[in-house]
């Protein structure tokens, strides 16, 4: 039989009733379609392959990756789909080694999924949409972070595949965000869902405002003004992850609201940075206009919320990226 997508999700929920389980056949079911359609492979295939295989993973997880193999053949699957899903748990659960590009990938990207979703929903918005890569390699780095998460074998998958660690995350996260809401990392309860759009439509309005004051001939340092805003916007999307982890501590309730503000004066910045970067005098710019309004913020918040050390270190983040432009 060639099973369909349908039958393929038919088969997952009938052995697995754990929404974490199904979601995160979901996500690497996304995934899988994401790069076979990026690489012009047969998506629907590879999509199904995604899906079914953690199929055994609820009802018998000891015999993992060899009851899959099992049922899929008493159901009649085909030996090419039975094959990836059982290779994915090579060295661990499967002594199948991953070959086919296919089988590759899936071993690349499963244990991926999950430390992208454990970064996405540590930030602010809860959400897939603002998740960058430098983000995920940052947790990466933090061991205690999504800690049964095995590294090793992303880095194996990776080196099986000849490609960049980085492009492979890149890969998976733009995989997942086509299934954002059924996975439930869309944005959630702590800051609105419209918020995961909100460095992007901040910086299309910077660009409007600094297209005006531009000759044609410059228009391409636009760019530029991307790399900044981007580098800004991560700052301070680390810095709200930060309160909110301190908050959970014990923080006061009103260093959220602060660092708000702090947001706010931080776009201001960024525009104003624009107008000076694509002018020229931009060094003595910073000494001259932007280290003194942020020296003016940070006595400000550190005044507010009584964390001087926490408001410092969101300062000297801020301006290190501006004077290293």
């Amino acid at each position: 039989m060639e099973p369909t997508r349908d039958d393929a999700w038919t088969l997952l929920t009938e052995f697995n009733q754990k929404e974490a389980l199904r979601k995160h056949a979901l996500a690497v079911e996304a995934v899988m379609r994401y790069i076979a359609r990026k690489s012009g492979e047969n998506e629907e295939k590879w999509g199904i392959v995604g899906l079914i295989h953690d199929l055994d993973f609820e009802q018998f997880p000891d015999e993992h990756c060899q009851k899959t193999g099992e049922i899929l053949r008493e159901r009649g699957w085909p030996e090419e789909i039975v094959r990836a899903a059982v290779s994915h748990g090579w060295g661990i659960c499967s002594d199948v080694k991953p070959e086919s590009e296919m089988e590759k990938v899936l071993f690349a990207v499963d244990e991926l999924t999950g430390l992208v979703a454990a970064t996405a929903l540590v930030r602010p918005t809860k959400s897939i949409m603002d998740v960058k890569p430098k983000s995920v390699k940052k947790k990466w780095k933090q061991k205690q972070f999504a800690a049964g998460v095995n590294r090793e074998i992303i880095e194996q998958g990776a080196d099986m595949l000849g490609v960049d660690l980085t492009d492979l995350i890149t890969d998976t996260i733009e995989g997942m965000k086509q299934v954002a809401d059924q996975i439930g990392l869309a944005g959630g309860s702590r800051i609105s869902r419209s918020a995961a759009t909100t460095p992007e439509r901040l910086k299309a309005a910077v660009r409007d405002v600094v297209r005006q004051y531009l000759a044609d001939e410059e228009a391409e340092r636009l760019e530029e003004l991307d790399t900044v805003f981007d580098d800004l916007w991560e700052t301070l999307s680390e810095s709200a992850d930060q309160y909110l982890e301190e908050r959970e501590e014990g923080a006061p309730v009103g260093l959220g609201f602060d660092l708000g503000v702090a947001g706010a004066a931080l776009v201001g910045t960024a525009c104003w940075v624009a107008l000076t970067l694509l002018r020229a005098a931009f060094k003595d710019s910073v000494k001259r206009d932007i280290v003194p309004r942020l020296d003016a913020l940070e006595k400000k918040l550190a005044a507010r919320t009584g964390r001087p050390r926490l408001v410092r270190k969101i300062r000297a983040r801020v301006q290190g990226i501006l004077e290293s432009v």
